[in-house]
C-alpha cells in the first residue's frame, strides 16, 4: 500500500513538473 502511494506521489510531480515547463514554454512565446 504505501509503495502504491509513493509511486503515485512520484507520479503526481513529474506531471506538476512537465505542466510547469509547458507553462513557461507557453508564456515565453508570448513575450517574443
Amino acid at each position: 500500500m504505501k509503495e502504491g502511494f509513493e509511486t503515485r506521489i512520484s507520479d503526481l510531480t513529474v506531471m506538476l513538473q512537465e505542466s510547469q515547463s509547458l507553462a513557461s514554454n507557453i508564456s515565453e512565446k508570448r513575450l517574443k
